[in-house]
């Protein structure tokens, strides 16, 4: 196990070898790119900030990944990482195949987006985000399901919900005397007493 780790290291730090999906090694000659073909990769990165997967530049891009022979998301993050002028710490990249553009922290900005799109069910929010930064939708509902749940109710995202004043959580203390009610009758329950 630790052997094929140090190989894998010293194959992801050799400039002509790219790691694709699988963990397979292929040789790829890198000096054998032209001038034009780094610049449309450094030009298909002028996009919003956020946290992408290589796979949107690779979908979105088939002509050139076709013309460059790039196979797979995981090679071409792994040919970026490797091309990329980064110095300017606009682009930092993360685990296969994310990569951060102008965007210092991935739950910070999936974060950012749950509060600017809530309420939104969970398959529309994934699916949103698969078309606009390329994650795949089952890996990234599992990313929310495990860091964002506090705002997943009933398959919907919020994130903007008011809270129950001092005041009012003890009126619904005082009125919750069971030990379980429908949804229903709490709504009802907090029409009556809140007019909300």
């Amino acid at each position: 196990e630790q052997d094929f780790r140090n190989i894998d290291s010293i194959l992801n730090r050799m400039q002509n070898i790219l790691c694709g999906a699988g963990k397979y090694y292929r040789y790829y000659d890198i000096n054998a790119l032209e001038e034009n073909d780094i610049t449309e990769l450094n030009n298909m990165l002028n996009v919003e900030p956020g946290d992408y997967s290589a796979e949107f530049f690779f979908n979105n891009n088939s002509l050139l990944m076709k013309n460059i022979d790039i196979r797979d998301e995981y090679e071409l993050h792994n040919l970026l990482r490797k091309v990329i002028n980064t110095n300017n710490n606009k682009i930092v990249f993360s685990r296969m195949p994310d990569l951060l553009i102008d965007c210092s922290d991935k739950l910070e900005f999936v974060e950012g987006l749950i509060h600017e799109l809530s309420p939104i069910s969970l398959d529309d929010f994934t699916e949103y985000v698969h078309q606009n930064y390329g994650h795949k939708i089952n890996t990234f509902r599992s990313l929310l399901l495990t860091n964002f749940n506090k705002y997943i109710t009933n398959g919907i995202l919020m994130s903007d919900c008011e809270e129950f004043t001092d005041e009012q959580l003890t009126i619904m203390k005082n009125n919750l005397t069971e030990d379980i009610y429908s949804i229903s009758t709490i709504k009802e329950m907090l029409t009556r007493l809140f007019n909300v």
